[in-house]
């Protein structure tokens, strides 16, 4: 009988566990552009025209490959500016959200960008962010609101690029923040930019981020560099209990191909501390079996 009865309490704490590390780890995805539909089935595509649209026939500069990624595995390819090429896009995530609406609410993109020498200076290595919806880009549009951080390059051929925050309510107009010093990459590596954002209360943001060098085939760690935190505000988007994660990226201002990209919540301290419950109502239950 006692058996049975400690095997109906680990069930009931394994239970709780487990419902603990579902909470712990629901909120995030990752897509790894290596299964066809990857990209035409998560993703809309804002193009900046005049006026905008989004999801078009055609126009958008990404597409998915099947090779070109990490490793060689599968990328977004992302097309030179020509006549029919709108180079101006946004990929936003379409199949979740997160809710940043709350003091203290964390969340973070990341992707990794293969770096190329760029053919023009006008607009952005990468920019990763979330916006307010998920047919939104990350752009001074009237109606959009957005919370981002970007690497700008800083001559045609050079791989400098200077970091940059960019953030936007939807009736005003966006605000630029300076990232600090210029961060020189290599040409023909692979980078992983990693950025995260925290509720800070009043409209404010705490900004931070990494971008840390995989080497010519993507899987290789090497430098990592930080990007100091700074201080952002954005009424809206520190008000939206749904935010979407995006990148924004141009072929000609030094970006080779895409992949990776991937958004997370990260877990509250009540989670935390529900996990570690979990975990110790497991270890003494083992205890007082082995007691008995």
């Amino acid at each position: 009988m006692k058996m049975k009865a400690v095997n109906r309490m680990h069930v009931g704490y394994l239970a709780v566990l487990g419902a603990s590390l579902v909470m712990a780890q629901a909120q995030s995805f990752i897509v790894n552009f290596d299964t066809p539909g990857d990209l035409a089935n998560n993703f809309n595509i804002y193009q900046n025209t005049s006026p905008p649209v989004v999801n078009a026939a055609t126009g958008s500069p990404y597409s998915q490959s099947l090779t070109g990624g990490v490793g060689g595995s599968g990328s977004v390819s992302i097309a030179t500016p020509a006549a029919g090429i709108t180079p101006d896009s946004t990929a936003i995530y379409k199949n979740s959200s997160f809710d940043f609406s709350t003091v203290g609410a964390t969340v973070n993109v990341s992707a990794y960008v293969d770096v190329i020498a760029p053919t023009e200076a006008g607009n952005r290595l990468l920019h990763l962010g979330f916006a307010n919806e998920n047919t939104s880009g990350l752009n001074g549009n009237a109606g959009l609101a957005f919370m981002g951080f970007r690497l700008n390059p800083t001559a045609v051929g050079s791989t400098i690029f200077a970091p940059q925050w960019q953030t936007k309510t939807a009736s005003g107009g966006t605000v630029n923040t300076s990232g600090g010093g210029n961060l020189t990459l290599t040409a023909g590596d692979w980078y992983q930019v990693s950025v995260t954002f925290q509720n800070l209360g009043a409209g404010n943001i705490q900004g931070s981020a990494f971008v840390r060098d995989f080497g010519t085939d993507g899987l290789t760690p090497g430098a990592s560099s930080s990007i100091s935190s700074v201080s952002l505000t954005s009424a809206d988007i520190a008000s939206d209990s749904s935010v979407w994660a995006a990148f924004r990226t141009f072929q000609a201002d030094g970006a080779g191909g895409l992949d990776n990209f991937s958004a997370s919540a990260v877990p509250e301290p009540g989670t935390t501390v529900l996990v570690g419950m979990g975990l110790g109502a497991l270890l003494l239950a083992r205890r007082r079996q082995s007691n008995w």
